[in-house]
């Protein structure tokens, strides 16, 4: 007994000294400040831009990052996924190159990250006040960084929104890019469960078959808004399994390491970084799913670009292609990630960072 204590006390001690480096690593790494542009000597660029903002917009104050190695390179708003999930951190860790050609606009939407608040109520949680909130800071955007126009880039949810956003003010913007385009959320999730139920029977998974067929397709009519998000959840960890993916990544390697090492959110603020997940989702993506964009957007004044990771199930790859067809736009683009799922920003991040510079940027000649 003596000897199993001695054993179990150096093992606390062990797990506990972790513990302490691991917390001591992350206040480090957590200054809530956005690391400057220097010069090899160390010296601040004097055209660069590396600012955090709390801007009010739409009556609530929001967390904004604006990032640029030269503040006259073409604006870029980034439109997070979720809804509810700040992708601040991950942009910034797979994706930075583009601040040598962008002025980046980082944005933890309201009900989000840093901009989540406990005052918010469902009433101020709709598709329109999230549109106008969008258009409100693309106005800012373009005073404060004096820009006729800008780009948009929407990711997930943030494609929804991005689409949404654009085909009604396209005299705000220069392009609009979607990345994990949603088109008909609705159809694309009994497409992705009818994908995993069949998966699951032909690897003889019992337990996903069980769950799965009792599960049965996502309905909308008759449930309320908290039943098709326990639908949603439900699916969601069955997609992560089944999903062909060649560069498919962890959450811990994708989302969870980024924030550790960001250094635009302090240690307290990375704690309570999903605070607002839950409520953006359940209040925001039933309206989603009740949406179709082949109607809500169908038409574009501007040059659009698609770029779709091949084995998506999570917004089907084939329904956005369908949707991007039936799109009626001046110049259109789909460039398909083939080792992407959900995520090419982040699962093939040169070839998206590369495409996001050569093929986009140069597409109207913007090209530094």
């Amino acid at each position: 007994m003596k000897r199993l204590w001695k054993v179990t006390k150096y093992t606390l001690l062990t797990i506990a000294a972790l513990i302490l480096l691991v917390l001591g690593g992350a206040w480090f790494a957590s200054p809530g400040e956005t690391p400057a542009f220097v010069s090899e000597t160390g010296d601040a660029l004097p055209q660069s831009i590396a600012e955090i903002r709390r801007v009010e917009i739409g009556g609530q104050e929001q967390f904004v990052v604006i990032r640029g190695r030269d503040r006259a390179n073409p604006a870029l708003l980034v439109l997070h996924g979720g809804p509810g999930t700040s992708e601040t951190a991950m942009f910034r860790y797979f994706n930075a190159a583009l601040e040598d050609h962008f002025t980046v606009v980082h944005w933890d939407q309201r009900g989000a990250g840093n901009s989540y608040s406990n005052t918010l109520t469902p009433e101020l949680m709709t598709i329109d006040r999230m549109v106008s909130d969008t258009h409100e800071l693309t106005q800012y955007i373009k005073a404060e960084l004096a820009q006729d126009k800008i780009y948009l880039l929407g990711h997930s949810w943030g494609s929804f929104l991005g689409a949404i956003t654009t085909s009604r003010y396209p005299e705000d913007y220069i392009a609009y890019i979607g990345t994990g385009q949603i088109s008909n959320q609705f159809e694309s999730e009994n497409l992705a469960y009818s994908f995993v139920l069949n998966a699951a029977r032909q690897a003889g998974d019992e337990d996903a078959i069980t769950a799965l067929e009792g599960l049965g397709p996502l309905e909308l009519t008759g449930n309320s808004s908290s039943e098709i998000m326990e639908w949603v959840y439900a699916q969601r960890p069955h997609i992560a399994q089944y999903e062909q993916v060649e560069n498919a990544m962890s959450p811990m390697v994708m989302m969870f390491q980024p924030l550790f090492v960001a250094d635009e959110f302090t240690l307290s603020e990375k704690f309570g970084f999903f605070s607002g997940t839950f409520f953006s989702l359940e209040n925001l993506f039933p309206q989603v799913l009740a949406s179709d964009l082949n109607e809500e957007a169908p038409r574009f004044d501007i040059p659009i670009f698609f770029l779709q990771g091949a084995g998506d199930l999570t917004t089907s790859e084939p329904l956005a292609r369908a949707y991007f067809d039936r799109i009626e736009a001046p110049e259109k683009k789909y460039i398909l990630f083939e080792k992407s799922g959900h995520n090419p920003p982040f699962e093939e991040p040169e070839l998206f960072n590369q495409t996001m510079i050569e093929t986009i940027l140069r597409s109207d000649g913007r090209s530094n």
